[in-house]
């Protein structure tokens, strides 16, 4: 199991990810602003660790351990952030034991894979920034699922800014996200709601 001593002490340099290197365009990097992950916290608890499995230049895990909440971050690429666990590519891992949370933001094109390893590696709770048109364009299944259910979708009433590495200059969204909450212990609807 992870504990905060397993984190790297060494700083690492932030990935050009611009635009026009191709790494931007292939690993879907869209660092998310903190106030959407502290909108999450507001409505919903975690208890235990906390996996942010695509964390870039770690906005998900600072803003979890700013609010006590124990974290770690890994990706498939170094995005920058100064206590990167490890570089793992998450839909293809075996690597990890269980943890008790997965909180992320996961590429666009790689949703599917995404939840469907979330639910191996989550015991109790996944939260993922989607899309909110997403419950439409993947397969029902993944949102369907008895034995890990949706419950609640967090949508934003604004779009979401996303931001680029530097965290100084944003990218519009002209796209509708929320926050999808899968919890392991739930029985009930999905419940909708606006952020």
């Amino acid at each position: 199991m992870y504990s905060n001593n397993s984190y790297g002490e060494s700083k690492k340099e932030p990935v050009d990810v611009s635009r026009n290197n191709c790494v931007f365009d292939t690993k879907d990097f869209y660092p998310i602003p903190p106030y959407a992950v502290e909108r999450l916290l507001e409505v919903e608890t975690f208890k235990g660790l906390t996996w942010e499995c695509v964390c870039a230049n770690g906005t998900i895990p600072k803003v979890l351990e700013r609010t006590n909440y124990e974290a770690f971050g890994t990706n498939i690429i170094d995005g920058g952030y100064d206590r990167f666990d490890k570089q793992i590519d998450f839909p293809n891992t075996n690597l990890l034991a269980p943890v008790n949370n997965i909180i992320t933001n996961p590429p666009y094109k790689h949703v599917e894979e995404f939840i469907q390893r979330s639910k191996q590696h989550a015991i109790d709770k996944i939260a993922m920034l989607l899309k909110t048109e997403c419950e439409n364009e993947c397969q029902y299944e993944m949102f369907q699922d008895n034995g890990f259910p949706l419950k609640a979708i967090y949508s934003f009433g604004e779009k979401v800014s996303f931001l680029r590495i530097s965290n100084t200059e944003c990218i519009s969204g002209t796209m509708a996200y929320g926050w999808y909450v899968w919890d392991r212990h739930y029985s009930g609807k999905t419940n909708k709601y606006i952020l």
